[in-house]
């Protein structure tokens, strides 16, 4: 499909979600790609969060605007287009991701490759960074910093906005979180920060799932069960069909566990529970070559991709509880106090490309692209917001992205309210994941 949008263009699959809504007075217009979804109206549909925004923009200017869309939970991407200028504002974590062109003409996308194949661009020096004999991880590669498959394509991180100036064709890649409001200072109880989760949480899980049938990937993990028991408190079991992944050839102990607890738990609820099947890579199977139009470089898990696309039904909803971690510490040894590119290299990787003097170039042109500092994210812990920030744009949005091959995937957690929530505790505690547990609890679950 294709909409003319002032003098921007936009062309989307046909099941994508598109809404638009333009002011009657301000040269404005609102395109949200995806689903938004507004924690206080969670009947509001992607539209009418749309004429919110006009509405907002008209009343409040852009800063009222930017707050509201910084607030939002759901999956997507926001679009404000102004006479020569467009911005794009990513949900949350940037889970749906939004790629951009740094060369020639201006284009933004959700696959890199997709971007490459209109520009003509060839594979660039990341390739080299992804192989490199040093760099072995057991739990998978991904791109560091602001690396893509191609020298040309860049990609718009959480917490960050991209601006396009057609007039004098002009890319700014900026931060605007944390907000001058934001309060994530490790002050609250825990009683006072799970009254915030638990109001949050439930409403961002109701706006999601009302009205819908849906499918929830459940592991013997607390995130997960911490998913089911908020909808189990919504009374939303009957649309729900849990299911769970594995490799039966090769299994390992953590996935048999994820496997026995989750048809436990989804039994106990009476909620129906499949288990699908990894299987190896087949590069001559159908599914690998529509797999690779999207995904030629950069792939991330192909065997998952394929397994969601033959084994679970197509068109629709999925729930994947990710990103909690921002909230419940990713990174337990914070033995630096100082920002700096080498220890944003060893945080990427525990291999011996930590110490490569070409990674370490390349997470300092990432402090400076999404302005990693002190001074600019106020009382937030950088360990916390590199994982926010870094490791979900770069590692977690490929893994939806290849969801989108056979459903739609959203994240409970995704939501700014609900991190907040999360991250105004004492670090013991959010190390304790005390939040979730109680929720549970709370739960009788």
């Amino acid at each position: 499909s294709y909409e003319a949008v002032g003098s921007f263009h936009f062309y989307f699959h046909k099941q994508t979600q598109f809404s638009r809504q333009k002011s009657k007075i301000n040269d404005f217009e609102m395109v949200f790609v995806g689903l938004p979804i507004d924690i206080n109206n969670t009947h509001a549909t992607s539209t009418e969060i749309a004429n919110n925004c006009i509405e907002i923009f008209d009343r409040e200017g852009p800063d009222g605007l930017l707050k509201y869309i910084a607030y939002l939970g759901g999956r997507f991407v926001a679009f404000i287009l102004q006479k020569d200028l467009i911005q794009a504002i990513p949900d949350c974590h940037a889970t749906y991701a939004c790629y951009f062109s740094t060369v020639g003409k201006f284009i933004a996308a959700s696959h890199s490759n997709l971007i490459a194949k209109i520009k003509q661009y060839q594979p660039g020096k990341a390739a080299a960074m992804l192989n490199h004999p040093d760099y072995n991880e057991p739990g998978g590669k991904y791109f560091p910093a602001l690396l893509t498959p191609y020298d040309e394509v860049k990609q718009l991180f959480p917490n960050c906005k991209l601006t396009y100036d057609s007039f004098d064709n002009n890319i700014k890649h900026e931060r605007f979180y944390p907000l001058s409001f934001s309060n994530c200072s490790p002050e609250n109880t825990v009683d006072e920060s799970y009254k915030l989760f638990e109001d949050a949480f439930c409403k961002h899980l109701h706006g999601l799932t009302v009205g819908r049938q849906f499918y929830l990937s459940l592991t013997g993990g607390l995130d997960s069960r911490v998913t089911l028991a908020g909808l189990s408190r919504l009374k939303a079991l009957n649309a729900c069909t849990a299911f769970t992944y594995y490799r039966p050839e090769n299994p390992t102990n953590e996935s048999i566990n994820d496997a026995f607890i989750a048809s436990k738990i989804s039994s106990d609820l009476r909620v129906p529970h499949k288990l699908v099947r990894l299987k190896a890579i087949d590069y001559g199977s159908e599914f690998h070559k529509m797999y690779s139009m999207s995904f030629a470089h950069g792939a991330r898990h192909p065997t998952l991709a394929r397994a969601y696309y033959e084994e679970l039904p197509h068109n629709i909803l999925s729930l994947v509880s990710t990103c909690s971690e921002t909230g419940t510490v990713f990174y337990t040894h914070r033995e630096d106090t100082e920002i700096s590119a080498a220890l944003l290299a060893k945080k990427f990787t525990t291999s011996k490309l930590q110490s490569h003097p070409s990674l370490i170039h390349e997470f300092d042109n990432y402090i400076n692209f999404v302005q990693f500092t002190k001074t600019n994210i106020a009382n937030l812990d950088f360990y916390d917001l590199f994982y926010w920030e870094h490791r979900n744009a770069k590692w977690a949005s490929l893994w939806y992205s290849e969801a989108d091959l056979a459903h739609f995937t959203v994240v409970p957690f995704n939501q700014r309210s609900i991190i907040e929530a999360l991250l105004s505790l004492p670090l013991s505690e959010r190390q304790n994941r005390s939040i979730l547990k109680r929720f549970i609890e709370h739960s009788n679950f």
